[in-house]
């Protein structure tokens, strides 16, 4: 499996804000709460269409890259970055309650999200009784 961690840096003296994508060719362990927090100064980019060429380029590199399906995981409450997930094709699949602790103590509910990159390929055994399972 290839996980792929994506940061966006914004460059004040750069006419346009840029991304990096940056591989990592095994499962490792996640960003910690406060290694995932946004920098105040990003507020002004909101509604400016970043968000939607970021994630558009991550999109774009891994059907390049032949990856079947992309996951991420947003907090309930975000209505802003679901709506730009399902903007682009993402769908809920799972909710996760009291899934992430915070620093101060706390836990939070997460939501799973994916876009199937590879709709082509034949699916998984078939799940229920009597639909062609030998």
């Amino acid at each position: 499996m290839r996980q792929v961690t994506v940061v966006g840096k914004l460059y004040p003296r750069r006419s346009a804000p840029s991304g990096v994508a940056l591989g990592r060719d095994a499962p490792g362990p996640r960003l910690r709460d406060d290694a995932a927090r946004a920098d105040p100064s990003c507020h002004r980019y909101r509604s400016s269409g970043l968000g939607t060429r970021l994630l558009t380029g991550v999109i774009d590199w891994a059907r390049g890259q032949g990856a079947h399906k992309i996951v991420l995981e947003v907090w309930p409450h975000n209505a802003r970055a679901i709506g730009l997930y399902e903007k682009l094709g993402f769908v809920i699949e799972a909710g996760y309650r009291r899934h992430w602790r915070r620093r101060d103590g706390s836990l939070w509910d997460a939501l799973a999200m994916g876009l199937v990159l590879d709709e082509a390929s034949p699916g998984g055994p078939p799940t229920e009784p009597g639909d062609g399972a030998s």
